[in-house]
């Protein structure tokens, strides 16, 4: 029998020796991956270390290159163990060449396993997502894959991000009793500090999976309460997991915790493409009750924009009778009262035009190019001679470059800087600021509304862009409501900032050239 060569057991791939279709030679790796003693090897067919079958494909695939096609570099092949308890699939590359005895083929062979089951496991995970379910329901996403993770016996933690900090929010596959799934379970509905969570905050800042062989060894000493997990995974015999970002919009929403004694980097893979699935679910969930919203908006809008043009007409008779008899009246309780029949009735007609008005299509705009500051200045003049804010003798601070353009039509955006700005001057307290600033950013420009006065409570931030909300007693509440609508229309976006300060809208509108066309963003 040749002799060993020295360096055949140096590689950590199993490598096999063949001369005809007799093993001259193989390392000690090849024979682990078999389960076998290198003698035990050495001498055997390579047809019977081969899974059934398998020697048919082998022979077509050297048939393939012999008649000079272009064949694969690494060829899966299914391997007999040899006690006959399985088989074990590896990926293989072959190698022809000659020693001083004649043709020999040289084959390399690692141990495929891991990729196998990862694969399998997307496909499992793969045919969850077309299950007939609710699709927007990404605890019935995970409800569906937690026989999969038992089957494995994976424990598996959804943690939501909130606020610099991680909440447990499921614990799945962790039967009763065991040490993992009874840590995770004392977590959910408690919020830790990232800090507090080394790992978890790394996922955080990189917004990229994290997989680490041995999650005990790893965890530093600072982190709360890791002696109790470290004493949990060495119990449970579990020394590896991975951690993968669930991301909107480049934001990490949750974080899927998975930890196994056996989980390999590819399984980490199949793992991420799972927590992306869950990703797209809450994109759809988010999209569907916006639709639902905005299709109740739509109905409720149309409903109340017929029912605006109708009682306009009423109303102006209304208000046309009440001047007449206000003149008739001689005692100071009836013109009292006869002003207060006024002031209603005006708000109500108020009411009426600026919800005809917020029904508007951007459809039916003339979009062109108009100049930013002269808009600004335009709306201040109309916001000092509105009956509500006339006698406000606020001072405004401005800072809006001139030169820069946005695309829109006059009325709509006269109309909504109008709107910022009649609020702005009734909120803010006597003789008080109101600052409006503009600054390009690449293709949009920032435009922010501030005034002095008692802040709005963020968690009103998209409250108070609905229909009918109002802060104040004789608001209308659709004011903002029309903004809103308006700004989005255009292509821009809004929103309340939080501040202690006072009150502050930042409006973000794309940037035109004086043609109406969009400009470049020049960086």
């Amino acid at each position: 029998m040749p002799t060993q060569p020295a360096l055949f057991d140096a590689p950590p791939d199993g490598l096999l020796a063949v001369r005809g279709d007799v093993v001259i030679h193989v390392n000690r790796a090849f024979a682990a991956l078999v389960g076998a003693d290198a003698a035990d090897v050495v001498g055997q067919r390579l047809t019977d270390l081969l899974a059934s079958g398998e020697r048919d494909r082998l022979t077509s695939f050297e048939e393939q290159r012999d008649a000079g096609w272009q064949t694969p570099v690494t060829f899966r092949l299914r391997l007999r163990r040899h006690d006959g308890s399985g088989e074990v699939p590896a990926d293989v590359r072959f190698v022809h060449t000659t020693d001083d005895e004649g043709p020999l083929l040289v084959i390399s062979a690692r141990d495929a396993s891991g990729v196998t089951r990862a694969e399998a496991l997307m496909g499992r995970l793969a045919e969850i997502a077309t299950r007939d379910r609710n699709v927007a329901d990404p605890n019935a996403l995970l409800d569906d894959a937690e026989p999969i993770f038992l089957e494995l016996g994976w424990r598996v933690g959804f943690i939501e991000i909130v606020d610099d900090g991680a909440t447990t929010r499921r614990i799945l596959a962790a039967p009763e009793g065991d040490p993992v799934g009874e840590y995770g379970r004392g977590l959910v509905d408690q919020q830790t500090p990232l800090e507090q969570t080394a790992i978890i905050a790394e996922v955080v800042r990189t917004k990229k999976m994290v997989y680490l062989d041995n999650l005990p060894v790893l965890m530093p000493s600072p982190v709360a309460q890791a002696r109790r997990l470290t004493e949990s995974m060495i119990e449970a015999r579990l020394s590896r997991s991975v951690w993968c970002p669930v991301l909107e919009h480049d934001h990490v929403l949750y974080v899927l915790g998975v930890t196994g004694r056996d989980l390999s980097e590819h399984d980490a893979v199949a793992m991420q493409l799972f927590a992306n699935l869950l990703a797209h679910t809450l994109r759809i969930g988010r999209l569907r009750e916006e639709l639902i919203r905005n299709e109740r908006l739509a109905a409720i809008g149309e409903a109340a924009a017929f029912f605006a043009h109708e009682v306009r007409n009423p109303l102006a008779v209304v208000v046309n009778a009440t001047e007449i008899l206000a003149r008739r009246i001689d005692d100071d309780v009836g013109r009292q009262l006869v002003d207060a029949i006024g002031e209603e009735t005006a708000r109500l007609r108020k009411m009426a035009d600026e919800w005809l008005t917020s029904m508007r299509r951007s459809s039916a705009a003339s979009p062109t190019s108009l100049e930013l500051s002269q808009l600004v200045n335009e709306a201040i003049s109309a916001a000092r001679q509105d009956p509500l804010s006339v006698r406000s003798e606020a001072t405004f601070e401005l800072a809006v470059p001139g030169g820069v353009h946005v695309p829109g039509d006059r009325l709509l955006l006269q109309r909504t800087l109008v709107n910022l700005l009649t609020n702005a001057l009734q909120h803010v307290p006597r003789r008080g600021r109101v600052r409006v600033s503009a600054a390009p950013e690449a293709h949009e420009v920032h435009l922010r509304i501030f005034n002095e006065g008692p802040p709005i409570p963020h968690t009103m931030a998209e409250t108070i862009f609905q229909p009918f909300y109002s802060t104040r007693k004789a608001g209308t509440g659709l004011g903002l409501a029309f903004v809103k609508r308006a700004v989005e229309g255009l292509g821009g976006r809004i929103v309340l900032e939080d501040r202690s300060d006072g009150v502050a809208f930042s409006l973000w509108l794309p940037i035109s050239d004086r043609d109406g066309s969009e400009a470049l963003a020049t960086g």
